[in-house]
Order: C-alpha cells, then structure tokens, then sequence
C-alpha cells in the first residue's frame, strides 16, 4: 500500500491513544511524521550504509519530557560473525519528567 494510505491512519492511530511517547521501527518517512506531530521531539536513528535510509525514531511530548541524553549503535553480526556489522541499529533516549523530574 501507498504512503497516502497509511499516513493517515498513522496519524490517527497516535491521537487515538494520546501518547506521550511512541516509537516508529523502520521509519522512512521521517519528515512527513515529524510534521503530523509538532508537539513532540524526535530522536532518530538512522541506519549506518547506503542501501538503507530508514531506521527507528523514538518521539516524546515536548511539554512534559526534556531529552537527558541518547546514544545509537547497531547490533554486531551473529555469534559466528562478530567481525561483521549488522543494519540493524538502535537507540535509547534518557528523557526526565518535566513535572516530577523522574528519569526515564
């Protein structure tokens, strides 16, 4: 299916459930997503070689977290391929709590 469908459908999903903080695994659209959510921040991660533009993206509500701090790698081959990297990445985002100043 087309991005004209799901974007959309995206976007209400996500209102539906009023969340905070929500991640996108594989997201090539970042652009488009980031404009349907003004209100919040984004961290992506993008993947680390030229056949691969997309990657995960975590997003928090800009009026209740403040970004702490992030890191992203990606994941090392199979234990019979150590030496080799994989296209698989990862993040963490460390954010705090603007109202309780917990750490998350």
């Amino acid at each position: 299916l087309k991005w004209d469908f799901w974007k959309p459908l995206i976007r209400q999903e996500i209102n539906r459930v009023v969340s905070d903080i929500f991640t996108f695994e594989e997201i090539d659209k970042l652009d488009d997503i980031k404009e349907m959510f003004d209100d919040h921040d984004c961290l992506h991660i993008p993947k680390f070689n030229d056949f691969h533009k997309d990657g995960p993206a975590i997003f928090w509500r800009k009026s209740k977290f403040d970004l702490i701090d992030s890191n992203f790698d990606r994941f090392w081959g199979l234990p019979d391929q150590t030496e080799k990297l994989s296209t698989r990445v990862f993040g963490i985002a460390v954010l705090k709590h603007k109202e309780s100043s917990k750490i998350f």
